[in-house]
């Protein structure tokens, strides 16, 4: 469709109302000084964005594009902002180095280590983050160079953007081994012995062990 001299182009009409619905759905999940630079970049790299259920496993998956689906991004939905925010790029960081090396590097080696930072400088400032979370991030990305201490430190300073809640919630790795724990959705699971920064926990129903991070937050149960 071709726009008339002095008329309005329905086609870009409509575009544009569908990008200012985009945008308002990212608002409610992202800090809004990030939201154009976002959208940007998924409309850009053509990415299907999907607000997913919570997942005891991970916060965020990103599968590359084939023959016959595009790229694929879903993050959690019950992020605060800024968590959202980081582990979204954290995600777009997969598909920078995917673009850049195909399957030929390390999920998380340099490569994506280096993508990741160069993404994160774009939103290093006080219009996307508080100053706490500057520090913790500005550690976690280039003095330690991502070092598991760091992002616990990072973590814990997300964790005070948290909404709060009636229920008794601690992070996983401050239950002694043995301990017992449910996540919202009523799976209940055993922690068992650490590996690096997450511990096989055993579900109670299944039997089948899953790897979960140290910090995510959980409720403790006697049996």
């Amino acid at each position: 469709m071709i726009a008339l001299p002095g008329r309005i182009n329905p086609l870009n009409q409509l575009l544009a109302a569908m990008s200012e619905q985009y945008k308002n759905l990212l608002k409610r999940y992202i800090p809004a000084a990030s939201v154009d630079h976002v959208f940007d970049y998924i409309i850009k790299n053509k990415i299907f964005l999907r607000i997913n259920q919570k997942r005891l496993t991970k916060l965020g998956d990103y599968r590359p594009p084939n023959n016959t689906k595009p790229a694929r991004i879903s993050i959690n939905y019950d992020l605060n902002n800024f968590e959202f925010l980081i582990v979204l790029i954290h995600e777009m960081a997969h598909h920078e180095a995917f673009t850049l090396y195909g399957h030929g590097h390390k999920p998380h080696g340099q490569e994506w280590k280096d993508c990741y930072s160069d993404l994160m400088k774009l939103y290093l400032n006080e219009e996307v983050f508080p100053k706490d979370i500057l520090q913790a991030l500005d550690a976690y990305l280039f003095t330690y160079n991502l070092s598991p201490g760091s992002e616990a430190a990072l973590k814990k300073v997300l964790r005070t953007y948290d909404p709060p809640s009636n229920t008794t919630v601690v992070e996983l790795y401050s239950l002694p081994t043995g301990a017992h724990f449910s996540i919202p959705n009523g799976r209940t699971f055993q922690k068992l012995e650490k590996r690096r920064t997450r511990y096989v926990c055993l579900c109670m129903r299944t039997k089948r062990k899953y790897l979960v991070h140290g910090m995510t937050q959980v409720i403790p149960f006697e049996v």
